[in-house]
């Protein structure tokens, strides 16, 4: 996380500047693939290579929860989609139902609710973002 939190201004003015429609799903495309050209490695017991990348970028802001589930919803043929979406299995369940999924210590999920709003203000950029896409995929 702390890489890619170092990174995430760079990361976001990249993406921002790359005007391609829906480039952050082709971010989380490309990150897959260099995972699977690794050999999908474990960076311990509980947790993938790819898996720590993935919620990187989702800790550091850099990709909203949205775009995770576009990628695993993306038909494509990346050589090891299939076995970086068993890897990132959990992760993607977590995103999906928080509060509904144990920690890998065995918690129960985070406790932290947004009581200021921010959290709320984040799915509505993300919303309108999305907004903003369908809209060009209708006019093209």
């Amino acid at each position: 996380f702390s890489a890619v939190n170092r990174f995430a201004p760079l990361l976001t003015s990249l993406i921002d500047a790359a005007e391609v429609h829906r480039f952050k799903v082709k971010v989380l495309v490309a990150a897959q693939a260099l995972a699977y050209q690794m050999g999908l490695p474990r960076l311990s017991p509980a947790t993938a290579l790819v898996e720590a990348i993935f919620d990187g970028l989702y800790q550091a802001e850099v990709i909203e929860e949205d775009y995770f589930f576009m990628w695993r919803d993306y038909n494509d043929d990346t050589p090891g989609k299939i076995s970086a979406m068993f890897q990132l299995d959990y992760f993607l369940a977590w995103l999906k139902d928080p509060d509904s999924i144990k920690d890998k210590d065995g918690n129960e999920g985070e406790e932290e609710e947004e009581e200021d709003g921010e959290g709320d203000e984040e799915e509505s950029e993300a919303e309108d973002e999305e907004e903003e896409e369908e809209e060009e995929e209708e006019e093209e």
